[in-house]
């Protein structure tokens, strides 16, 4: 199924503007440097989702949730440009 799908408003119900403080919530995640234990030549940079605040994982925190990870960056971005703009 295509993520794309999923981002229709036919798919969602009860929507609303956010009111979290996602800039808050990135400044609070570890954003680390980690290779994949299959992988050790090819570096990368991320987080750990369970080391991360729920919304931007899988409600088992093992996963990343890209949709809500997007979202979170898009409003977070809205929100400086806010401050600057003030």
């Amino acid at each position: 199924v295509s993520q794309s799908r999923y981002c229709s408003r036919v798919t969602k119900t009860n929507i609303k503007p956010s009111t979290i403080n996602a800039l808050e919530m990135l400044m609070n995640t570890l954003v680390v440097d980690y290779n994949f234990k299959t992988d050790l030549e090819t570096p990368k940079i991320g987080f750990i989702a369970e080391d991360t605040h729920p919304l931007l994982s899988t409600p088992q925190q093992n996963s990343v949730d890209i949709t809500n990870c997007i979202g979170t960056i898009i409003k977070s971005i809205q929100e400086l440009y806010s401050m600057i703009k003030e």
